[in-house]
């Protein structure tokens, strides 16, 4: 029986990450890739510094009309960092609530981006922009059953 999470990992594995150091190029954008140890400690700062914080007491998120989001949520977010750090990926240039009770990861160069969202319900979302227009989004994984 595959539980919740290795079917998530099974998932996350297939997404186009890269396959070594150089360039993450994951269709649209292509962000330079630090060294392995300045990637490794660029995630472990966004995990220990931000997630594990929010998780801590999400509430210190909430504003008026923001959801801040869950437990469960930043566990979500922890988990998949850890999974995209693995996998090579450069670090996020900024992690934030999307407001609704989610966790953006966001990368840009210039007018292009790329986000990766966690939403609240346990979809993942990959989202491109090119000249500030969306070029593409699609679900990437679920995070739950």
């Amino acid at each position: 029986m595959t539980t919740t999470a290795e079917s998530s990992l099974t998932m996350v594995t297939a997404l186009p990450m890269p396959t070594s150091r150089g360039t993450s190029d994951l269709g649209y954008l292509s962000f330079p890739l630090a060294s392995s140890t300045t990637a490794d400690s660029a995630w472990e700062r966004i995990i220990d510094d931000r997630l594990i914080e929010w998780g801590r007491d999400p509430s210190r998120l909430a504003d008026d009309g923001v959801v801040p989001p869950k437990r469960e949520v930043v566990g979500w977010a922890i988990r998949l960092a850890r999974i995209l750090a693995s996998k090579g990926a450069d670090a996020p240039q900024r992690v934030v609530p999307n407001g609704d009770g989610g966790i953006v990861f966001e990368r840009w160069s210039g007018a292009n981006a790329e986000t990766i969202e966690v939403l609240d319900d346990g979809d993942v979302y990959y989202t491109a922009f090119r000249a500030s227009r969306l070029v593409h989004r699609e679900r990437w994984l679920r995070m739950r059953d």
